[in-house]
């Protein structure tokens, strides 16, 4: 091979390199104004309306940022735009963060994050992925597998967080393993919470034709108040005994068709406030 054919072939390679660069600087901005779509879908869907006018804020910074990306796709100083880009992105992703309207709580503890005005500040470590659950969801849960069936029936446990007010939740089951589902065979089942400062009721029905093969299911509650004790919980009109799960939380045992549970407790009673007491001393004249 001569050296200009050489030398054509390593310009023909550059710039075929050079093209699909630039070729991955449209798909970006392409993916850009998706994800842009996605945060004004989920702006309107979740956001509060005081809020509406930072979040759109945002994402318009959000699209102009892409474009700046974008334009200067031909710049030699690219890469160093696209890094401050980068950096610009997470910001704005991390300033428009919220919760919608409501109560929380974090999966992992059951505190209850501190809200700064519409944003709240939570301490965030490496090995936690910060997670929170809206006062009043049922979560189920199941013993971990790795594939359908690897525990026969594993029962499931209802995780429910206190609210001072009402929620509603759905959970749905099936065989897992076919299409038995189109023909009816599921429990779509449908949950109300209730909840006062010293009593809960949980309510559920359910659609569909399937009958679970666990024989037992658990609930576990959170969120109850600080010193709370008398506890007395009734499935389905019956007293049951609880038992506290490893974080002292209570957990009791349920049929897996219940569908009604009431659960009360005491609190310690406020302590009184301290008044002061007016004083009348009389002087000599």
């Amino acid at each position: 091979m001569s050296v200009p054919e050489a030398a054509d072939e390593q310009a023909g390679w550059r710039e075929r390199l050079r093209q699909e660069e630039l070729n991955g600087f449209a798909f970006a901005f392409k993916a850009r104004t998706i994800a842009l779509c996605v945060i004004a879908l989920w702006v309107v869907v979740s956001s509060s309306v005081g809020r509406l006018p930072v979040l759109m804020g945002a994402a318009v910074l959000f699209l102009a940022v892409g474009w700046l990306a974008y334009a200067s796709r031909r710049s030699r100083h690219a890469l160093l735009i696209q890094s401050a880009c980068a950096f610009v992105d997470v910001a704005i992703v991390v300033f428009a963060s919220h919760l919608p309207d409501g109560d929380w709580y974090s999966y992992h503890d059951d505190s209850r994050p501190k809200a700064v005005r519409k944003d709240i500040w939570v301490d965030c470590t490496l090995d936690r992925i910060p997670v929170f659950v809206r006062a009043g969801s049922v979560l189920p849960h199941w013993p971990l597998q790795q594939y359908v069936g690897e525990i026969p029936h594993p029962e499931p446990i209802l995780h429910a967080w206190l609210k001072l007010g009402e929620e509603s939740s759905r959970w749905y089951e099936d065989d897992g393993d076919n299409e038995s589902w189109r023909d009816g065979n599921f429990r779509d089942s449908f949950f109300t919470f209730r909840g006062t400062a010293d009593s809960l009721e949980l309510e559920r029905r359910w659609d569909g034709s399937w009958t679970p093969g666990y024989a037992t299911a658990h609930l576990v509650l959170h969120g109850l108040p600080a010193g709370w004790h008398a506890l007395s919980v009734k499935v389905d009109g019956q007293a049951v005994a609880f038992t506290p799960d490893e974080l002292g939380r209570p957990a009791v045992t349920l049929s897996p068709d219940f569908q009604r549970i009431e659960a009360s407790w005491s609190v310690p009673a406020a302590p009184p406030e301290e008044t002061e007491t007016a004083m009348e001393v009389s002087l000599p004249v």
